[in-house]
């Protein structure tokens, strides 16, 4: 669990002095981080008092398009032994 706080501190720091991880705007990059952190993290960021990585999380969930994982269809899982 250490590493992964470490990583988000990468983060923290990469963020201070950017609104994106890659140029000025939403990137790719910006798009796979936050599909990996959004889904459980944010809830354990904010404990962790990560003030830039909770406003990207925030700027990128305000995208125009931006759909909530909270709102997403539930999708099957695929069998692990096909038939």
């Amino acid at each position: 669990m250490e590493h992964g706080y470490e990583a988000l501190s990468v983060m923290e720091r990469h963020l201070a002095d950017r609104r994106y991880f890659v140029g000025e705007r939403n990137h790719r990059a910006d798009l796979a981080l936050y599909a990996h952190h959004a889904c459980g993290a944010a809830r354990r960021i904010r404990t962790r008092r990560l003030s830039h990585l909770i406003d990207w999380l925030t700027r990128i969930a305000g995208e125009a398009g931006h759909i909530s994982i909270e709102k997403m269809p539930a999708v099957p899982l695929a069998s692990a032994h096909p038939a």
